[in-house]
């Protein structure tokens, strides 16, 4: 899953170079041009560095909602509450903070169905423990912090962050739904449990 996540973000920074830089040069605004170019210059000093950092993060978020959806599956007499929390929810009033959260909204809908087997799955295998309730730590939250992560501290005008998270999705989020119903197909296959699809 890691792998597959990594890869389509490092297809968008490959991508993003391109992007801005035939934005640049159609802009008719030197202003708006400039802004462009020097965009295309951070991203070609910061690629590399942004994808190890979204790497690492998504890594890190993950397993630590790992462990606590393990430690809140043993702690049943206690009321939970979903486990993670998205630091981009701090600037969700930035225009790109918005578009964020818009956009892990829309992946949640678009992978409804694959997310819906897969708690499915997990809750079969964890003694029908309620994943839905404790938050299943595949879902797409940690992706999108750990993206979130990887370019907050980059020295990016709002346009080129907004223009960011808009192929993050083209990118990331388009992919997820496809790496959600191959978990689904993993597991099945994997492990001698029946459960029907969702409708």
């Amino acid at each position: 899953m890691s792998d597959r996540i990594c890869s389509s973000m490092s297809l968008m920074m490959q991508n993003v170079e391109d992007t801005l830089y035939d934005m640049a040069k159609t802009e008719k605004s030197r202003t708006k041009a400039s802004q462009y170019f020097d965009a295309v210059r951070i991203i070609r000093l910061k690629k590399y560095e942004m994808q190890v950092r979204f790497k690492n993060r998504f890594l890190s978020i993950y397993q630590y909602r790992v462990r606590s959806f393990i430690k809140n599956q043993y702690l049943a007499d206690i009321t939970f509450s979903k486990v993670g929390h998205h630091s981009f929810t701090k600037e969700k009033n930035s225009p790109e903070g918005k578009a964020l959260e818009n956009t892990v909204e829309k992946v949640n809908v678009d992978c409804q169905s694959a997310l819906l087997n897969l708690d499915k799955r997990i809750c079969n295998l964890l003694d029908d423990v309620d994943v839905s309730y404790l938050g299943n730590p595949l879902r797409p939250e940690p992706i999108f912090e750990a993206f979130w992560e990887s370019c907050r501290d980059v020295d990016f005008k709002p346009e080129i962050r907004l223009l960011l998270v808009n192929l993050f999705e083209r990118y990331v989020g388009l992919e997820l739904k496809y790496v959600y119903e191959d978990l689904n197909t993993y597991i099945a296959n994997q492990v001698d449990i029946s459960i029907y699809p969702v409708a």
